[in-house]
């Protein structure tokens, strides 16, 4: 679905995956929640632009973990 484009599934994704994301790249930054924040929407926005490579059926949110590190 969300290579499909559909914004609803983007938008339960989004939910059920910010809290976890958010919560590890604050541990990265050492609690900044600016900085966290702004890890977070790279790894989203990198996300949606690497779909396509994304086997279909896997979970995203190892990827997503990796794009925090990185």
């Amino acid at each position: 679905l969300l290579r499909r484009g559909d914004r609803a599934a983007f938008e339960r994704f989004y939910r059920a995956t910010k809290g976890a994301l958010l919560a590890y790249a604050l541990s990265w930054t050492g609690g900044r929640r600016s900085e966290a924040e702004d890890l977070v929407q790279e790894a989203y926005l990198g996300f949606l632009r690497n779909l396509e490579k994304v086997r279909e059926g896997a979970d995203p949110l190892p990827y997503l973990l990796t794009a925090v590190k990185h």
